[in-house]
Formats: C-alpha cells, structure tokens, sequence
C-alpha cells in the first residue's frame, strides 16, 4: 500500500476515534436527543456508516472491471476533491446528498461501534488486496464533487467525519 494512502487510512481511523471519544461520556439521552428537524448523534453515525458502507461497496463494484478501462483522475478530479474537503472541515452546514437514506436512531452505541468496525474492516481488506495500479482511477463517484482516486475518495471520507464531529459539538453546545 502507497504510503499517502496509508496516510489516509491513518487519518481515517484518528477522525473516528475522535467522533467516538466526542460521544463516550454522552448519556442515552444525549445520544438520542436533537433539536426538531436536526440528527442526533446515532443519527450522525449512521450517516457516516452509510456513507462508508456505499462508498467501499461502490469501489468494489468500480474495481472489478480492468484497470486499463477505467480513466485516469486528472486535475477536474484534484480540484472538486479539494473544494468538498475544504467544504468538509468547515464548520459550516450542509445538506446530505439525497442519495443517501436518512439516518436511523434505532441502534445502540454497541452496535453503533460494532457496525463501523465492520465496514472499517471491509475497507481495509479492500485497500491491502487493491491492485496498485487502480490508485490512480477514478474509483469512486461522490454525489457532489464527482469522480476522485482512492487518495482523494480516502481524504473525503477522512473529512466527512471532520465535519460531522463539528456537528456533534454544535449539538452539545445546544443541550
């Protein structure tokens, strides 16, 4: 594995440790509470296991075909992937894609952790057998920002949960 994408993984797994130590001392009942209208912080992991979940399963579909037929992740690419990150660490809101499902609260902080070690699980299996010649495809395609490589796909999914643990901060502040 290339040492930025490792570095990626490194930073993926530091911003899930942050977003889980931000809600380790919450009580149930800050857990499941939210504003009228606003997610709760389950609601908050489901997204972003969700998200993590479409985003592995989409690169595993996008890898089985040949490299060689998939295009090279050029400088449109590095641009929008640069724009959604910086767009990600802001502490500004913003809508989720409508692709995705709304949230569900129905899980409890276990199974909450146990779902994200899963998936985290998948994507590092996915990433140790990834063929290195596919790091450089445009691997992935985000609802907002388009196609990105697997650094730039990492780096979006490093800074969705950034962004996310500003959410949860905002919605401390507001119990």
């Amino acid at each position: 594995m290339k040492e930025q994408i490792k570095q990626r993984w490194i930073g993926m797994e530091k911003q899930k440790e942050i977003f889980l130590s931000t809600i380790e001392n919450w009580t149930d009942k800050q857990l499941y509470w939210s504003p009228v209208g606003e997610w709760n912080a389950i609601q908050i992991a489901d997204h972003l296991i969700t998200s993590e979940y479409g985003t592995v399963s989409y690169m595993q579909k996008k890898t089985q075909a040949p490299s060689s037929e998939i295009p090279v992740a050029g400088t449109e690419s590095k641009k929008e992937s640069e724009v959604l990150n910086d767009a990600l660490i802001s502490d500004k809101k913003w809508k989720a894609p409508a692709v995705l499902p709304d949230p569900k609260d129905n899980m409890s902080p276990q199974e909450m952790k146990s779902k994200w070690i899963h998936i985290r699980s998948k994507l590092d299996s996915f990433l140790n057998n990834l063929d290195e010649a596919y790091y450089d495809k445009q691997v992935f395609k985000h609802p907002f920002a388009g196609r990105m490589n697997l650094e730039q796909t990492l780096g979006f999914l490093e800074h969705h949960i950034e962004h996310h643990v500003h959410q949860l901060n905002r919605l401390k502040e507001r119990m």
